[in-house]
């Protein structure tokens, strides 16, 4: 029952996906985890593989790259989240794209 339950799940965000015009900021880290090379290479696969699924949940979305920061950004880069926070709030106030 719970994995009919997810397919269901999936199909109706899939389907509802193609409608949604949220403003979406999805904020990537720049630098590499301090991992052996072959296991950043893996991770940097999967999760640019999550990274396209998020973005793909609304129509209007935008991933932004933060230059010199790891995974916590908002510690790293505290500026560019300033920025993409107030690049949603403006996108929301005025109806437009990110």
């Amino acid at each position: 029952m719970r994995v009919r339950e997810k397919t269901h799940i999936g199909l109706f965000f899939a389907e509802l996906s193609t409608h949604l015009k949220v403003p979406i900021a999805m904020l990537a880290q720049k630098t590499a985890a301090s991992v052996p090379p072959q296991t950043a290479e893996k991770w940097q696969e999967k999760y640019a593989e999550l990274q396209a699924k998020l973005l793909s949940l609304s129509a209007n979305s935008k991933q932004l790259v933060a230059e010199h920061s790891g995974h916590f950004v908002i510690i790293d880069r505290p500026d560019v989240v300033i920025d993409a926070i107030s690049e949603v709030v403006q996108a929301v106030r005025n109806n437009t794209k990110l």
